[in-house]
């Protein structure tokens, strides 16, 4: 699969007296301003479900030990969706698949373009492992 990444023309069309970025320092920019805090935390509630069973589920990076992620309702038997719970709730930290945390990792055999005022940025997605 590829995917592109735009960069606006915003970024090298300032006015002639500021530095103008090379577009290899703007794409770093973009991806440093896309990747979360290492301190960025969050609490967050789900619901998982297969087609016989439901899990809700809740996580608070502020609670300590097994009080952290909790099964908050259970319904039907599948021990698939069970093995997914057991997994997530084993991560150190559960909360950081809600953020895009791996752009940088996933950006493979890539190459910047002029497309017109804009950069154009293409790359073969690297599929990591929490993809």
């Amino acid at each position: 699969m590829s995917l592109a990444l735009f960069i606006s023309a915003s970024l090298t069309a300032a006015p002639a007296s500021s530095l103008e970025l090379a577009p290899e320092v703007a794409l770093e920019r973009a991806l440093a301003d896309a990747e979360p805090s290492p301190s960025l935390r969050a609490a967050f509630r789900a619901t998982i479900a297969s087609g016989s069973a439901v899990r809700e589920i809740e996580f608070d990076p502020l609670r300590r030990g097994a009080d952290r992620f909790a099964v908050t309702m259970a319904f039907g038997v599948d021990e698939e969706l069970d093995a997914v719970v057991a997994d997530w709730a084993a991560e150190r930290q559960p909360d950081v698949r809600l953020f895009a945390d791996d752009l940088r990792d996933s950006v493979g055999a890539g190459r910047i373009v002029r497309d017109g005022e804009d950069w154009a940025i293409t790359f073969r997605h690297r599929i990591s492992s929490n993809d």
